[in-house]
């Protein structure tokens, strides 16, 4: 078995279980304690787990680094209510920075009945969401591209968030 093999083995057990022992895992991978706490001392570098005396425990995944995706749908009735309020505290012709995320995309589209205001936004789905409606500026910030979030971001996305004035972020 390939080491890659082996420390995908072991964060499958960590979701699972919540907690591994170097002894478990030898015995589990038929390969030397040794090697497993060099498998433990990798993952933990790329922030999968934590080692602990004899073993590992999971290091939860922070929220905002789950894909977009998984986001989308949690708390969905929460972040609908949410966007409700806050589309209603906007008034036409006003100016809006939405950052992404599944709450800003459900805002997005409770602000579709809007006219004549202008939505500035990193978010590539909140400016999905936005551009087919005529009566809304939807403005879209660059920066390099997320592959799971869907958003721009990086040194160039800030400089120009910078000189936007909104009434609303």
């Amino acid at each position: 078995m390939l080491a890659e093999e082996r420390r995908d083995g072991i964060v499958k057990l960590l979701r699972t279980s919540g907690a591994v022992t170097v002894n478990e895992l030898s015995r589990r991978f038929d390969v030397v304690p040794i090697t497993i706490r060099r498998d433990l001392e990798v993952l933990e570098e790329r922030g999968v787990l934590s080692r602990i005396h004899g073993g590992a425990v999971s290091k939860p995944e922070p929220f905002l680094h789950r894909p977009l995706t998984a986001r989308e749908t949690l708390n969905q009735a929460a972040k609908v209510r949410i966007a409700k309020r806050a589309a209603s505290m906007v008034k036409d012709g006003e100016t809006v920075i939405l950052d992404e995320g599944s709450t800003c995309i459900e805002l997005a589209r409770a602000l579709t009945n809007h006219q004549g205001i202008t939505v500035v936004t990193n978010g590539i789905k909140v400016a999905m969401e936005l551009c087919p409606y005529y009566m809304i500026t939807t403005l879209l910030v660059g920066g390099i591209c997320s592959n799971q979030n869907y958003v721009a971001y990086g040194a160039d996305t800030v400089e120009k968030f910078r000189d936007i004035r909104a009434h609303k972020y």
